[in-house]
């Protein structure tokens, strides 16, 4: 995958982006924890240059379409709201992995574009 990806976060309202903005890229995809509430698959993002949350390091995050209906490779062109879960300092994931509801913790909606869009 290796595509170059700008987050933007719409919520929380007083979320701080990093100077800069949030970029990252696009590692693959990885599984779900196959539990009630949770996409099958999300879409696994390194990202370029780590922040904080809550006092974790932030370096990988997870995304998935918001609301029913729209689809993982729709939320890979900008064109649909992502739920973002940040994947917790300790552990790491790898495309094609499977991860527990624990191994991320939600932090916020926005969207997934390309670079250049």
């Amino acid at each position: 995958m290796d595509k170059r990806h700008r987050l933007t976060i719409d919520e929380p309202w007083d979320f701080r982006e990093p100077g800069g903005g949030i970029w990252a890229r696009g590692a693959g995809l990885v599984e779900g924890p196959g539990l009630p509430n949770w996409q099958e698959r999300y879409y696994l993002l390194d990202l370029e240059a780590p922040f904080l949350v809550d006092g974790e390091r932030v370096w990988q995050v997870v995304c998935a379409p918001r609301y029913s209906g729209d689809a993982l490779e729709k939320a890979l062109t900008g064109d649909c709201v992502v739920g973002i879960a940040r994947v917790r300092e300790q552990r790491s994931l790898a495309p094609g992995e499977a991860f527990a509801a624990d191994d991320v913790s939600y932090f916020a909606i926005g969207r997934i574009a390309p670079a250049g869009v």
